[in-house]
């Protein structure tokens, strides 16, 4: 459970917009056929959010399912770990994860990278713990938090460039790109976010615009 304090200040009202951002990514994800958690967000009378998720490491009433982050895998089998794509290539070398577990990590962190997610780091992918190769969990906080406040309590109010990675394969790029310009688009016209934060996501498919562009350049 996340949830904000009530929507009196443009602090709170933007943790607020994120949060709802949180459940459209997860849930553009799923209707994408990539495995997202299941979320429910509440909004209350005095505007306070309230972000339910699907705890993916319970089983039945009283059962645990072992769960194990990137970070912690990287720590064990990889030298010099970097982003989640190159992370997971150097796994799948060692036959840690499979070739399909790759591609899909690369949708995902293309994904990020087109709604702003500037928290991708090696704590928020996990995996079940098993015998190798090691099962992907359900993608989790994922959000556009570039947008969050800086702890001076300073908003962005315009979109921001979107930086494009090459260590992401073209095809990633492709199967991305509807899904986060589907994103933009649903939060930009949902209610309950503030006008301003819909204001930035109305800007956004146009920086999309432009790394499609980059992409169609791109070999293979």
């Amino acid at each position: 459970m996340k949830f904000t304090v009530p929507q009196q200040t443009a602090v709170s009202q933007r943790w607020g917009d994120l949060l709802i951002a949180e459940s459209i990514a997860a849930q553009i994800l799923r209707d994408g056929g990539i495995h997202a958690i299941e979320s429910t967000v509440l909004v209350t009378s005095n505007r306070q959010v309230f972000l339910e998720a699907e705890r993916f490491d319970c089983k039945g009433n009283d059962g645990r399912l072992p769960i194990v982050s990137l970070e912690a895998v990287q720590s064990e089998f990889i030298s010099s770990p970097g982003s989640w794509p190159q992370a997971m290539r150097r796994l799948c070398e060692q036959q840690l994860v499979t070739h399909q577990s790759v591609a899909q990590t690369e949708v995902i962190w293309a994904f990020g990278r087109l709604i702003a997610n500037s928290d991708m780091h090696a704590g928020n992918l996990s995996f079940y713990l098993s015998e190798p190769p090691f099962a992907l969990t359900p993608v989790y906080d994922m959000l556009p938090m570039v947008y969050a406040p800086n702890s001076a309590g300073m908003l962005r109010d315009a979109a921001i460039e979107v930086k494009f990675d090459l260590n992401v394969s073209k095809s990633a790029w492709l199967t991305a790109i509807p899904l986060a310009q589907q994103f933009w688009q649903t939060v930009a016209r949902d209610p309950r976010i503030s006008e301003a934060f819909r204001h930035i996501a109305q800007e956004m498919p146009e920086k999309i615009r432009q790394i499609e562009e980059k992409v169609a350049r791109m070999g293979g």
